[in-house]
């Protein structure tokens, strides 16, 4: 009894058998197949959405940029719309077209194909910015420059008043400013534009003196540096701005939008990513106020019995009230449908071909082709109301 008791013990101890073991093997590995499936179609969907939402963002941090500067374009406080023969240019660049007050908006059509047509900017005929170092103008896509006086940072001009022409403006010590800072001092009647060579104390704590020194400075203030008249009570102080907004290659060769300034040695690299940007000017020939017209740089829109308007000339960039941005964005990393992965080969399946309506009107249209078709690209529009008018 006892050693059958032994066996029956032995015999519920006994391990799997060689198919039984097999068959939970086989087992096994399906799941871990499926299980393994599921992680890595998760991981390439992660993947693909994280590039697509960088991509949304660096295409809309783009439009927000241009579109503030589109916005302001043309502000010179309370002389805004005063004839540009009222304003002075007290800087050495004295022929920079950044400078230029005649519009507040100018602008290129893309093809940059180095002849004469394709390289300057309407309406006034400056040429287009330089290219960063290592890259290239993107061909195809448009440029856009917008000047102001930015309002934000205005500073009202305190006594003790300009004597003459060469004597430091008086501001408040708590203004942002610093020196090497281009500047516009605006009164009613007109205004100049100067570089600060310096700040020092005011005739109180609370006040410093802008100094405007002629001499060296990039690019520095012309002759003595005196500006064109005096300014007293009511004259404002406030941070020229003029840039130029265009699409360029970085020194990898990835397209990015870059910005031009006034007062810049080299263009700045703003936001990766963004491959075209397409631009439409809404222009007033009805006199009403309103744009009922979109045109691109250059051309004209005739309304019969009403006007033309002509963007090569600056009496029709007065009439500019609006300005439709078309911006043509790419994911960062290519294929990223396959995943994020800079050295994955594209399948078929995988590649961007379609084509693109930047503007949505049919106007402008891109296709990605050779190594661009392995990245994913979106569209993004809007459209930017022009506030300052003549």
């Amino acid at each position: 009894m006892s050693g059958h008791r032994t066996y029956a013990g032995y015999r519920s101890n006994a391990g799997f058998s060689l198919v039984e073991l097999m068959v939970s093997l086989v087992i096994s590995l399906i799941v871990l197949a499926a299980v393994s499936s599921v992680m890595v179609s998760s991981k390439k969907a992660n993947t693909a959405e994280t590039a697509q939402a960088r991509m949304q963002d660096n295409a809309r941090i783009a439009l927000q940029i241009m579109a503030r500067d589109i916005r302001q374009a043309g502000y010179f406080g309370c002389s805004t719309g005063i004839s540009s023969n009222n304003f002075h240019n007290d800087l050495n660049s004295t022929s920079n077209g950044q400078l230029d007050l005649s519009t507040g908006l100018e602008g290129a059509n893309g093809s940059y194909g180095g002849t004469s047509a394709d390289t300057t900017l309407y309406p006034l005929g400056n040429t287009l910015p330089t290219a960063p170092a290592g890259g290239a103008l993107v061909s195809g896509s448009d440029i856009i420059n917008a000047r102001y006086a930015d309002g934000a940072g205005s500073l009202g001009i305190q006594a003790p008043y300009m004597n003459q022409a060469s004597d430091a403006i008086h501001v408040s010590a708590s203004n942002g400013l610093k020196i090497g800072d281009i500047l516009m001092v605006t009164d009613c009647n007109g205004g100049d534009i100067f570089q600060l060579t310096n700040m020092t104390a005011g005739a109180n704590a609370s006040q410093v003196s802008l100094v405007h020194q002629g001499g060296n400075g990039s690019p520095g203030n012309a002759g003595t540096g005196q500006l064109s008249r005096t300014y007293s009570s009511g004259a404002n102080v406030a941070t020229f701005v003029s840039n130029t907004y265009f699409v360029a290659t970085n020194a990898k060769g990835e397209p990015a939008l870059y910005r031009w300034c006034a007062g810049c040695t080299k263009p700045q690299e703003l936001v990766d990513g963004i491959e075209q940007i397409r631009v439409l000017y809404g222009v007033d020939t009805t006199n009403d106020g309103s744009a009922n017209c979109y045109i691109k740089a250059g051309a004209s829109c005739t309304t019969p019995g009403a006007g033309t308007v002509d963007l090569s000339t600056p009496a029709g960039w007065s009439k500019v009230y609006s300005v439709r941005l078309g911006v043509l964005a790419r994911t960062l990393a290519n294929n990223t449908i396959r995943g994020d992965k800079q050295s994955a080969s594209a399948t078929q399946g995988d590649l961007d071909t379609r084509t693109y309506d930047i503007l949505g009107d049919g106007t402008y249209t891109f296709t990605p082709s050779g190594s661009d078709s392995n990245y994913q690209h979106h569209v993004f529009r809007t459209t930017v109301m022009v506030r300052n008018h003549p």
